[in-house]
Order: C-alpha cells, then sequence, then structure tokens
C-alpha cells in the first residue's frame, strides 16, 4: 500500500476512532484535568486479515508512551523504497495543545494546532472508561480493563461497509487499549470483509523518554501535501492530488481554528 494511501486509511480510520471516542465521552467533556496519569510505555501489536481468514497477511509493531500529563507520543519503524529503516513518530501534546507528524524520510513536522475543546475531549478520554457502567472486566496483563463495544456503518469508496469494534481498556493507565478486535462487514450479505486487531504486548510504567517526545531541531514544517510532492520526487512515486487535497484542507483546518 503506498504512503498516500495508507494516509488517508489512517485519516478515516482515526475519524472513525473519533466517532467512537466521541459516543463513549459525550457525557465527559472536562474544561480541566489537574491530577496527573500514570506514565508507561508499552509495545503494540497490529494484525490485519482478509477476509474471513484467521491469518493475519500483515503484523506491524509500535510503541506507545503516555506521560504524566497525559500527553502521548507513538514511534514506528517504516521501511522505504530506498530499503532504509526510519522511525515515524506521532505526538498528542496536551500541554501545549497540538498534535504533531514527524517524518523522518522527509525530515518533516506537521503540525496539528488543536482548539480548548479537543484538548478537553483528550483529556476526558483518558479517563472516561473508568467512569463507564455496566460493562464487562477482564485482567489483561496484570491490569483490569474494561469492554468498550462499538458499531456503525461507514460510507467511503464503493461499496459501504459496517464496522464493530470491540476493545478492551485500562482505567489504570488512562484508559490505554489494552486489546482490540475491530471486524469489517458488508452492511447487505453481513459476509466478512477483513478484520483488524491491535494487542498490547509489554507495558513498562514510569516516566517514557523524553526523546520520543523532543522534535528535530533541523526538521522543516510541511503540509501534508508538501510531504508527499518531496516523497514523491525522491522515489518517482506517482502524485495523487484528491488525497493531498484532502489532507491538505484537514491541516489548514486545524491551523485555522486551533491555538
Amino acid at each position: 500500500m503506498s504512503r498516500k494511501a495508507t494516509a488517508a486509511l489512517l485519516m478515516v480510520s482515526a475519524a472513525a476512532l473519533f466517532v467512537a471516542a466521541f459516543w463513549v465521552a459525550r457525557a465527559t467533556m472536562l474544561k480541566s484535568q489537574s491530577a496527573a496519569f500514570r506514565p508507561y510505555i508499552a509495545t503494540v501489536a497490529e494484525s490485519l486479515y482478509k477476509g474471513a481468514s484467521d491469518k493475519p497477511f500483515q503484523t506491524t509493531y509500535w510503541v506507545e508512551a503516555m506521560r504524566d500529563d497525559g500527553s502521548e507520543a507513538t514511534a514506528r519503524r517504516v521501511q522505504a523504497p530506498d530499503h532504509n529503516w526510519y522511525e515515524e513518530r506521532t505526538i498528542l501534546d496536551l500541554t501545549d495543545g497540538k498534535r504533531i507528524s514527524i517524518d523522518p524520510i522527509t525530515k518533516s513536522v506537521t503540525t496539528y494546532p488543536l482548539t480548548a475543546r479537543a484538548t478537553s475531549f483528550y483529556m476526558a478520554s483518558r479517563t472516561e472508561c473508568a467512569r463507564a457502567a455496566g460493562i464487562q472486566a477482564a485482567n489483561i496483563l496484570g491490569y483490569n480493563a474494561v469492554e468498550i463495544a462499538f458499531g456503525a456503518t461507514q460510507e467511503f469508496g464503493r461499496p459501504g461497509r459496517k464496522v464493530v469494534s470491540h476493545e478492551w481498556e485500562a482505567p489504570a493507565l488512562g484508559c490505554l487499549r489494552l486489546d482490540q478486535d475491530v471486524t469489517f462487514l458488508d452492511p447487505q450479505s453481513g459476509a466478512v470483509l477483513g478484520r483488524r486487531t491491535v494487542r498490547v504486548l509489554t507495558v513498562t510504567e514510569g516516566e517514557p523518554s523524553a526523546a520520543l517526545f523532543t522534535i528535530p531541531v533541523n526538521y522543516i514544517e510541511r503540509s501534508p501535501s508538501e510531504v508527499f510532492s518531496i516523497f514523491d520526487s525522491r522515489f518517482h512515486k506517482p502524485d495523487h492530488p484528491k488525497t493531498d487535497d484532502l489532507l491538505d484542507r484537514v491541516y489548514q483546518t486545524a491551523q485555522a481554528h486551533g491555538h
């Protein structure tokens, strides 16, 4: 899958997860958050399945970390067309009110300022699973975890698909998702189109390395289309202007309405 197709899929998935999170947290949008969270660093595995197969066709690994202020960072290794490996990072900085993508391949930083409401929403999501009533609990990796379920029909591309998600979150770790199973179904026939599972493999408590949250001083702020243009030029990849335009609109909206 191309970087642009992956970016578009991640944006759609992020939008779907945002809707799911909003459904969970809709009653508790916090205006402030003073309590410290339990910091940690976790290793995570994601597996993708085609149709009803129980054997993944792709498994990737990454690191997730959270500071005691609720800010989080994700770092994953990706292989570029030149066969070299790079570590891409995403930072959600709730103290400064920014979501930042760091691309080492093009030495770019893409910053999405958060509104005060968005920052409060993310803060609320760190504690909402502890207040959910009438849900099942389990012990995963030694942590009490509560089940969060969500189902919706998404209409993007052709055809639409129904998405059913079950995940287990740990209240003690700021509602860290310890286990998630997402099934994609045909909305008419109910046939399984594919699955995505996310599993936390290890959790180490303690303040994570500051390096995960550090922005390289020599990287340049760029819009998504600028990042893709440099990548395409370097590796002779084809342009996808519609994808660029869509991602740029998200970026420009954040720049205009964030802090």
